[in-house]
C-alpha cells in the first residue's frame, strides 16, 4: 500500500484497488507493487519534493513515512537524487530545504545527510 500513497492515490482509495497499469500483485503477500522498478524511485521522489515543500511553506516537521524514506537513501547513491533533481526544477527555492533541516532533531542525522547530498547535488 505503501507505493500507492507514494504514487498520490488517496489512502482511502488503496483498498478499493483491485487493477492498475503501474502496480503488480507482489507473490505471496497480496500486496501492491510497482510493476516496473524504475517507478519506485521517481514516485519517491515526487512524494518527497511535494512533501518538503508542503512542510517548508507550512512550518511543519516531515511526516515519519517521508523521514523513512530519506532514511533509506541517505547515502545518496541511489537514482533518487537524480529524480529528486527533476521534480525540484528550478522554479523551486532551495530555502525550502533548509527549513525542513532545521527541523529535524540530532537523532534524524540520516535524513539530515539525504537533504545535505540534494543540497550538494
Amino acid at each position: 500500500m505503501q507505493c500507492c500513497v507514494i504514487a498520490g492515490i488517496d489512502e482511502a482509495d488503496t483498498s478499493q484497488l483491485q487493477v492498475h497499469p503501474l502496480l503488480d500483485v507482489a507473490e505471496g503477500a497480496g500486496q501492491l507493487r510497482f510493476r516496473y522498478k524504475f517507478l519506485m524511485p521517481v514516485f519517491r521522489a515526487r512524494y518527497l519534493v511535494r512533501t518538503i515543500v508542503q512542510c517548508s511553506e507550512q512550518g511543519k516537521s516531515l511526516p515519519e513515512k517521508a523521514v523513512s524514506l530519506m532514511e533509506q537513501e541517505a547515502t545518496g547513491s541511489g537514482f533518487l537524487l537524480e529524480h529528486l533533481r527533476d521534480f525540484w526544477g528550478y522554479t523551486t527555492p532551495l530555502s525550502h530545504l533548509g527549513a525542513v533541516f532545521a527541523t529535524l532533531d540530532n537523532e534524524h542525522a540520516r535524513t539530515k545527510s539525504l537533504l545535505f547530498h540534494f543540497r550538494k547535488a
